[in-house]
């Protein structure tokens, strides 16, 4: 597929070729334009594909996520924007180097450590200080599925057993949580935000997770009473897209943003791959711009949407990371292998014209996640 992919991002560099042959006996001058363009075209791309399958890319992106775990500040304040992307980053980072171990056999006990390092870190009390206190976790959803997923990932890497109860525990609750609504999601973002139904894949695929270590059954009527409440009340645009946001009043209180379209497609895929391939396919259709043969690019709201005039007040990390990186995981992770080499080769040329953006105290947890989500993707 990898090879297929770069015959056909190729495309123009041939149809150069062709157009080369064709004047090079009429009009010598176009024709070697068209000819040299060609060349370029050629050298461009197989130069942007060659670092991604020669593994080199990836290499170059964990040495990017070991710099990050050796030198992560002290973590944000809880319940914070940067929290949040810290919270993400971990999740994304467990189930990155749970696909590195296994790809790279010789790398797998450096993998272990990290996500041994990764858990114990989010289930330090000075991070997760409601640990021992269920009462307070009905405003946690979103850290305790991701904590969930971490727990679950270093129990079945590490075979480490420790967190087995709290894994239990957390997957009881959540679960409950979702069959209890009368919504079949949970908040996760505060009650005044209403519900995120890609927030709440999360959670499923945490139970999906739990269940395949600890022998249980949290995820089959969770899901089931989740995917049939989505799919009647919270569908947009004839049953097309689930809405972002919705609430007990407006059940599509925010239009499907590609963002979240993605995550719900991510988490749902080992679940219900032909749900996931249903609305990544929806997303592709409606979101997908500006597409050449060797790059694309992937805008964030819908044709019937009005992006916002500005910015919101503390956004959730969704609404800020850029929908190119969402997509490119989502591409992976189905096997879409030239939409995904299309989005990588766009970062490489944004990287190429621009620069590598450096990393700062204002955008170091917003990098984080972007680093973690790159390479999650490029370990698929």
């Amino acid at each position: 597929m990898d090879f297929f992919a770069l015959i056909v991002m190729l495309i123009p560099a041939i149809l150069c070729g062709v157009t080369f042959a064709l004047l090079r006996k009429k009009i010598k001058s176009v024709a070697y334009i068209f000819l040299g363009l060609g060349i370029l075209l050629f050298i461009l791309i197989f130069s942007l594909w060659l670092p991604e399958v020669s593994g080199k890319q990836l290499t170059k992106r964990f040495e990017s996520v070991r710099f990050f775990q050796r030198n992560t500040p002290v973590i944000p304040k809880l319940n914070t924007p940067d929290w949040e992307y810290w919270v993400l980053a971990q999740s994304n980072l467990a189930q990155g180097l749970y696909t590195y171990g296994t790809r790279y056999p010789e790398r797998d006990s450096i993998a272990k450590t990290m996500v041994s390092n990764i858990a114990e870190k989010m289930v330090d009390e000075a991070n997760f200080p409601f640990k021992n206190y269920p009462k307070k976790w009905s405003s946690q959803a979103l850290y305790l599925s991701h904590l969930n997923i971490v727990l679950a990932i270093n129990q079945a890497m590490n075979e480490d057993e420790r967190y087995a109860d709290l894994n239990k525990k957390i997957s009881n609750y959540l679960a409950q949580k979702m069959i209890s609504s009368p919504y079949k999601n949970t908040f996760t973002a505060g009650k005044s935000k209403g519900y995120f139904p890609a927030e709440n894949t999360v959670i499923l695929e945490s139970l999906r997770l739990t269940d395949a270590v600890q022998k249980t059954n949290f995820l089959e009527r969770t899901y089931r009473d989740w995917k049939r409440f989505v799919k009647r009340e919270v569908m947009y645009n004839n049953n097309q897209l689930p809405c972002t946001n919705f609430d007990e009043m407006d059940k599509c209180k925010l239009l499907p943003q590609s963002p979240y379209l993605c995550w719900t497609t991510n988490y749902i895929y080992h679940i219900d791959p032909d749900f996931a391939k249903e609305i990544w396919h929806q997303t592709k259709f409606f979101y997908r711009e500006n597409t050449l043969l060797f790059w694309t690019n992937f805008k964030r709201y819908h044709p019937d949407d009005t992006p916002p005039a500005y910015g919101k007040n503390n956004p959730r990390p969704l609404e800020v990371i850029s929908p190119n990186i969402t997509a490119k995981l989502t591409a992976a992770m189905l096997g879409n292998r030239l939409t995904y080499f299309q989005l990588n080769n766009l970062f490489a040329l944004k990287n190429l014209l621009n620069g590598t953006p450096p990393i700062t105290q204002e955008n170091y947890w917003e990098e984080l996640l972007n680093t973690s989500l790159q390479f999650r993707a490029e370990c698929l």
